[in-house]
């Protein structure tokens, strides 16, 4: 029997203590992937002095150095950055922040590969690492960092870099894998392999949740996910301002948290619309399944995607999906069976397709059958081949 390949996987998208539902996805492939292989994880945090008082930093310096989640060892190093400002210098911080440690492994943890998650700071760290230390490595694309990368010069050229140094690059959609080809990326080099589903979900397809309203004639729209700009939340919004005025009997509830919570709040009371619209917190992973069998209908109204894994959860619960036509989308709307795809920014749209939606019969079953062969150990698979060329070349 050939002996079990170290894989290092390094990323600052990962889960810890303090942030249990950072990077679940990229958690979820180094846990198939462990079945298959040794793994240790790197997953460095900012550096932030514990003395001083910060709602957005100060949860760092409460991260252990080291601590094992579901028999994955993962380290949390110090990356010294400086917050909004000088993030041309981030994927040079993070090389230097984790040369040590890197090089620190080779002594009981020999990898044969290393990769990376997030291509811009950490991939491009990765690189300039894996250069040093003299090891193949393979990048992961996962959705912003691949599809902001045009929007600046200089961060176009270290992602275009990194992506084209490293031995392989993963992508998690088809879309993906062509805005990789324009930064430069050889078409040959790239290998599309898309997320997968836990089996919590599919082990909750058509089982139908406690109803959140009292009105049993009013069906629930659902949103899940980072109330951030590129969500666009605000055209959900937007079009359900044209819902009421159109008198739809909906609900609308947003669970999540981001940045941009206080001004969908906002924009909640401008529209007038209290009564219909509900927000609520970020909940565990675990219990997702359920939230999503108590609604009717999942909104994802994204302005980009890379490969929108809510999606396919709510798909693999039989829920029907609206959302807009961006990134890996239409790679998982496949036909009409599962919902209706819109053009972002645009709220009119949305709001026809809503309505749409909430007046159609769908069929459950059906739904959930579009997505519910694809678990996280066929990911694992995929990826094994991919390590496996690169390692043996």
């Amino acid at each position: 029997m050939a002996a079990r390949l170290n894989v290092l996987i390094a990323t600052s998208i990962f889960p810890n203590s303090e942030e249990v539902n950072k990077g679940i996805y990229i958690f979820h492939q180094a846990t198939a992937l462990s079945k298959y292989c040794n793994v240790k994880v790197v997953a460095p945090v900012p550096y932030f002095p514990g003395r001083l008082k910060s709602k957005t930093y100060g949860l760092y310096s409460r991260i252990p150095k080291r601590e094992t989640i579901d028999g994955l060892e993962v380290m949390h190093p110090r990356v010294f950055i400086t917050p909004k400002f000088g993030r041309y210098l981030y994927g040079l911080l993070y090389a230097l922040s984790l040369f040590h440690i890197m090089s620190g492994l080779k002594r009981n943890f020999v990898p044969d590969v290393i990769i990376g998650y997030w291509v811009y700071p950490d991939g491009f760290a990765n690189v300039l690492l894996a250069k040093l230390l003299k090891l193949p490595i393979i990048l992961g694309g996962r959705g912003c960092d691949v599809n902001n990368a045009g929007e600046d010069r200089i961060k176009r050229i270290m992602v275009s870099w990194a992506l084209r140094s490293s031995d392989r690059v993963m992508a998690v959609s088809s879309n993906m894998k062509q805005k990789m080809i324009q930064l430069g990326v050889p078409g040959e080099k790239i290998a599309v392999i898309p997320n997968g589903l836990h089996e919590i979900f599919v082990k909750h397809a058509g089982k139908k949740g406690n109803a959140r309203s009292d009105d049993d004639k009013k069906k629930t729209i659902l949103y899940c996910g980072r109330f951030s700009s590129e969500k666009g939340v605000e055209y959900l919004l937007k079009a359900a301002r044209i819902l009421k005025e159109q008198n739809v009997a909906f609900r609308l509830l947003l669970v999540g948290s981001g940045a941009q919570e206080s001004v969908l709040k906002e924009l909640a009371t401008q529209y007038d619309l209290e009564g219909i619209i509900q927000f609520e917190d970020e909940i565990p992973y675990s219990n997702v399944p359920a939230l999503m069998c108590s609604a009717d209908i999942f909104c994802l109204p994204s302005l980009r995607e890379g490969w929108p894994n809510v999606v396919m959860e709510a798909l693999a619960c039989g829920l029907p999906v609206v959302a807009s036509r961006v990134g890996g989308v239409p790679e998982l709307l496949v036909d009409e069976r599962c919902g209706m795809m819109v053009a972002a920014e645009n709220e009119e749209e949305l709001a026809a397709a809503l309505s749409a939606a909430l007046k159609r019969s769908w069929d459950n079953g059906s739904i959930s059958a579009t997505v519910k062969e694809r678990s996280w150990d066929k990911v694992a698979l995929e990826m094994l081949t991919e390590i496996k060329q690169v390692v043996g070349r």
